[in-house]
């Protein structure tokens, strides 16, 4: 049986004669250490691919780093040391590319539950770091968790009773200027798994501890040589603080709830409440004939309404003189009035009262619009008999409105199963009028249906997007002595200092909000 032949190659080197290295798992690269003889005309290569075997297998550390180079002489004669580290010479954050990962992710608001737009599963904030430098090729085994699709569209904090699943697998993450390797071994050990790399298959794994093949049987020998690696950056980066924007905001009247919560005035539990109308509607006999009408000539009174749930209705209503040859128009009143209370829609939409010449229709549900069509013919002839249909009342829902709840006293206040009168009194006088936040609509839109814009950013997509401050990016710059002004007591030739003059520019304060 011929011998195998064990070899390692790297880019510039003749021959080697030893090769040692370990594949460690982590974040930081592992060193492979080669011993070769001195070469004069090509020099080694500071970057390839490392190639070893052992005669019927063969593996590539692809994407490897010359790191150091010494000499070394002995009684066998002259050595070159190449110590090389793999790929993961590149995530550390010294090398231009992979230096930084900005995000905060599974953060809880100040009711402990977690914000929708941040949700990211832990599988998805480990993709986030393998992106980050540039490794597509990976096998990631992590806890399922909440995922970004769980929280999508939802750009608002969760209200009182609404709760994401819990996972107890979405621990809160705020990377800034964060090297991703670094955040990857975070994470990895987080939910106790390991970064592996993989040289056959060319990818990282994240993987618990103990998964995997045996390792092979055989003499097993192990070198760890200490080394030393220059760090040479391959660029500077600068990290500030975020670009300022001065812009104008639409604001919305808020109040603080019971809970703690912050919502539109007219929401708040301890709002106080207007009472809604009814519609009253009164028909009106205008002629100037003898409303009496033949039988066969009736009154039509048609009604339309649309619920208030929605569903367009329509009902009609007709009185005949009741077996009367020529019935006056009081009969056919009190037909219309019978009909109407006896028919189980008409019932329960109005209320049917008359007098002499007029019919009032009440409305039974505040905030219920309808409306009724009256026409009916004289005896003999085809002409209208004049009706006048009057809306004296319209109707408006029941609603919470501060009009009539004037400060500083507050005294329309609601109390509420959580809040005694006084309580509810001393938040109004705290925060209603007081109190305001964003609107997530751009000022300049007169449909008020577009979100804000801010230039060189786009658009808003939530207002906790804007995080306000106390002053303005405008600044109040000092300006000249005002000619011709005098100080009281001590004129001035040159005039006098404009006001809140200190000789410094300034920051504008933009007011508390």
């Amino acid at each position: 049986m011929p011998d195998l032949i064990q070899s390692a190659f790297w880019p510039g080197i003749a021959g080697v004669l030893s090769c040692q290295g370990t594949i460690g798992h982590g974040i930081s690269p592992s060193t492979f250490v080669l011993t070769t003889v001195p070469q004069v005309a090509v020099a080694p290569a500071a970057f390839g691919d490392l190639m070893i075997s052992d005669g019927s297998r063969s593996v590539g550390i692809r994407g490897a780093r010359l790191a150091r180079t010494t000499g070394r002489t002995g009684p066998d004669g002259q050595y070159v040391i190449l110590e090389i580290e793999d790929r993961r010479w590149r995530w550390r954050s010294v090398y231009g590319g992979f230096g930084a990962i900005d995000g905060q992710y599974n953060n809880l608001d100040t009711n402990k539950k977690l914000i929708p737009w941040q949700i990211r599963s832990p599988y998805e904030l480990a993709k986030l770091c393998f992106d980050a430098l540039a490794e597509p090729n990976n096998v990631i085994d992590l806890p399922k968790g909440l995922s970004r699709s769980d929280g999508a569209d939802l750009y608002r904090y969760l209200t009182e009773g609404e709760n994401f699943a819990q996972s107890f697998a979405n621990p809160p993450v705020d990377w800034t200027r964060t090297p991703p390797a670094e955040a990857l071994a975070r994470l990895c050990d987080y939910f106790g798994r390991r970064v592996v790399y993989q040289p056959q298959a060319d990818r990282f794994l994240v993987t618990p501890l103990g998964v995997g093949s045996p390792l092979p049987g055989g003499y097993l020998e192990v070198d760890s040589p200490g080394v030393t690696i220059p760090v040479i950056p391959a660029g500077v980066g600068v990290a500030g603080a975020p670009v300022r924007f001065q812009t104008r905001f639409l604001l919305e009247a808020v109040g603080k709830e019971w809970d703690g919560k912050f919502v539109p005035i007219n929401q708040l539990t301890y709002a106080p409440k207007v009472t809604g109308k009814v519609q009253i509607t009164t028909i009106t006999y205008v002629g100037s004939q003898d409303p009496a009408v033949d039988p066969l000539n009736p009154i039509n009174l048609k009604f339309s309404w649309t619920g208030l749930s929605g569903g367009q209705k329509y009902l009609n209503v007709t009185a005949t003189g009741g077996g009367f040859d020529d019935a006056p128009l009081l009969v056919r009143w009190a037909r219309i009035q019978l009909q109407i209370a006896s028919n189980p829609s008409l019932a329960s939409l109005v209320k049917a009262s008359f007098s002499g010449t007029a019919m009032t229709l009440i409305g039974l549900q505040p905030g219920q619009q309808f409306t009724a069509d009256l026409w009916m013919s004289f005896k003999g002839s085809s002409g209208s008999v004049p009706f006048e249909t009057v809306v004296t009342q319209a109707p408006s829902a029941a609603t919470r409105a501060w009009g009539a709840c004037q400060p500083p006293e507050f005294a329309g206040v609601t109390p509420t199963d959580r809040l005694a009168y006084l309580e509810a009194q001393q938040l109004a006088r705290q925060y209603v009028f007081r109190a305001y936040r964003i609107r997530n609509i751009d000022p300049g839109d007169p449909e008020q249906s577009n979100p804000l814009q801010i230039p060189w950013f786009g658009t808003i997509k939530r207002r906790q997007q804007v995080i306000l401050q106390q002053t303005k990016v405008e600044q109040v710059i000092p300006q000249d002595r005002i000619p011709g002004g005098k100080d009281r007591g001590a004129p001035v030739a040159q005039g006098i200092l404009p006001e809140f003059y200190n000789g410094y520019s300034r920051y504008l304060y933009s007011g508390s909000t």
